[in-house]
């Protein structure tokens, strides 16, 4: 088979990764695989993976029309067998572009916490849970389970040994990593600021270190922050890093990751102990007993106590060597046992054999999209209302 692989964008993330990650899984396992998407920095890790890429016109908005067409188009010359999405924008230009036009098989994996409404509900689906594959099957839609995949190989404790010399950093300090987007998007960006506030309190009385990779719309706030905290210490107690290309020294520097999604399964991967970072204060660290939440919901949560419920987790793991030790070893095992990107890999090519054989499902298209353009127009007016609405609250602030 021949697949055409379209992440959302080709900057650093976790969706962006292991869209490239299990195409490299499915070229291995002998099939012809090609990345579509706008370029960006993770052109360099196609080329390292040795993935054949054809750079797509920058999306302007949603449902460009042009960005649809130039999809079409590529798919019709390399003759593809199936297109595979990562996330909502090229979801919908696959479903109105090569699925609707040329009858090619579109299957669409959404690792975000929630399944949009407006998706097609006659395209196979992809999400990372088994908790939202419930709900999106109660909705009706033909629904697969991946668990977000992990280079098992690649991620490793012994994968980067000088990593806190190369990133600088006490070899005696207690690190705490964090790598992601600092994103509105799940709050995430909220939780590093709370972060730093708890390791701000650490650093009273303990050489504490957190360090921050990754960067988005709360970069500024976050940095600013951190430039406090370091003025107030003498020292870099926060240090950030903005994006790394190869974020695994950051893991592989600490001795306690907090994360969500993939990023937190990488932390795992390296043996670290990790406390699960979600929205609304949510901290929880991951443990035999707290396990069976995050493999059915995913690592991620809602709702907690912000500082006050991550200040004492750390405080913890802070002073006990052996069960950061411990913790770490379970989710390096777990990581193994569950979520290797080998056994993704082989559940991926399956599923893509499937959809080959059941077609565009042209018969049910013709509903589905117009339920889909419905769908869609309601959440765009909704989105232009809640800016407008921002944007007239600052302006009554500023009046």
């Amino acid at each position: 088979m021949h697949i055409l692989v379209c992440p959302h964008e080709l900057t650093v993330g976790g969706s962006q990764i292991n869209a490239l990650e299990l195409a490299r899984e499915v070229r291995d396992a002998g099939h012809r695989v090609t990345i579509y998407a706008a370029p960006d920095v993770l052109v360099s890790t196609i080329e390292e993976f040795g993935l054949d890429y054809i750079p797509a016109p920058p999306r302007k908005h949603p449902l460009d029309v042009r960005a649809i067409n130039a999809l079409t188009q590529t798919a019709r010359r390399l003759g593809v067998d199936v297109v595979h999405t990562y996330e909502w924008p090229p979801s919908l230009e696959a479903a109105y572009g090569p699925t609707r036009s040329l009858g090619i098989p579109t299957v669409m994996t959404v690792l975000s916490m929630d399944v949009p409404d407006f998706l097609p509900h006659h395209l196979p689906i992809i999400v990372g849970t088994e908790g939202l594959a419930a709900e999106a099957r109660g909705r009706g839609r033909d629904t697969h389970v991946i668990e977000p995949p992990i280079d098992v190989t690649s991620n490793h404790p012994d994968a980067c040994e000088n990593a806190r010399t190369d990133l600088n950093l006490n070899a005696d300090a207690f690190v705490t990593s964090v790598v992601g987007r600092l994103s509105v998007e799940h709050e995430k960006y909220f939780g590093v600021l709370e972060a730093i506030a708890v390791v701000d309190e650490l650093a009273r009385t303990s050489r504490v270190t957190l360090v921050i990779a990754g960067d988005g719309e709360g970069m500024v706030k976050v940095r600013s922050r951190a430039e406090d905290v370091n003025a107030r210490h003498g020292a870099d107690v926060i240090r950030v890093m903005g994006n790394l290309l190869d974020p695994r020294p950051a893991y592989a520097a600490a001795d306690v990751v907090l994360g969500m999604g993939g990023s937190a399964l990488r932390g795992m991967a390296f043996a670290k102990p990790l406390v699960v970072q979600g929205a609304g204060g949510f901290w929880r660290l991951l443990t035999p007993e707290s396990q069976r939440q995050f493999l059915t919901d995913g690592f991620f949560g809602h709702g907690g106590g912000g500082v006050t419920d991550l200040n004492p987790i750390l405080q913890a793991l802070l002073t006990d060597p052996r069960r950061r030790s411990e913790l770490g070893a379970f989710g390096r095992d777990l990581v193994e046992s569950r979520f290797d990107v080998k056994l993704a890999g082989r559940r991926l090519a399956q599923i893509y054999a499937t959809a080959s054989n059941t077609g565009g499902q042209r018969s049910r298209a013709a509903r589905s999209l117009a339920t889909t353009t419905y769908e869609f127009a309601k959440f765009r007016t909704a989105m232009r209302l809640q800016s407008l609405r921002g944007d007239l609250e600052k302006e009554s602030a500023r009046g």
